[in-house]
């Protein structure tokens, strides 16, 4: 993937069947879902060779896409020292999420910014900062599913000061 691209343009020369799943598509159905509601609903043949399927999602859902794999990369992770923890994700992701604050501002500059999505892409771009700190520091985990299981409290975020409590789990994606 390019580091300034999301998306690389197909030569359409190469695929012989071009078919354009057409509405909102709900992509956290993950490939293989798609393709067998497509199948099924459809009854075409997936495994045709160079036939192409295209999905309309919503902006949310590029957004989750993006991160999902931002996390799901980050959880390899895991059983690393700080230091390695640090130098993979500076390897591996410092391009993904580049990518993904650009896709944010660029979103942000198509969208009504007083729209919930706008609001969302807004928190974002404001908080960028803060969101890219994992990457300098091997300690900080990219997430805080951690501190929500430990019952740690955010009393910012709540009227009267609460603990959430959360039972323990794999970090998410």
């Amino acid at each position: 993937m390019c580091k300034t691209e999301i998306l690389i343009p197909a030569d359409f020369n190469y695929f012989p069947a071009v078919y354009v799943v057409c509405g909102r598509t709900d992509m956290r159905y993950g490939i293989d879902s798609l393709a067998a509601i497509i199948e099924k609903r459809f009854k075409v043949d997936l495994f045709v060779p160079n036939t192409l399927f295209l999905f309309c999602g919503t902006s949310a859902a590029e957004a989750y896409s993006l991160i999902t794999e931002i996390m799901h990369l980050d959880n390899g992770f895991d059983d690393l020292s700080n230091t390695d923890r640090k130098k993979q994700r500076q390897h591996v992701l410092q391009d993904k999420v580049d990518a993904y604050f650009e896709w944010i501002k660029l979103k942000y500059s198509q969208v009504t910014h007083n729209s919930t999505i706008g609001k969302a892409l807004a928190y974002s771009i404001n908080q960028e900062e803060y969101l890219r700190k994992f990457l300098t520091d091997g300690r900080i985990p990219m997430d805080n599913n951690y501190a929500l299981s430990e019952g740690i409290t955010y009393p910012h975020l709540f009227l009267e000061s609460q603990t959430i409590s959360i039972p323990s789990q794999k970090r998410c994606a």
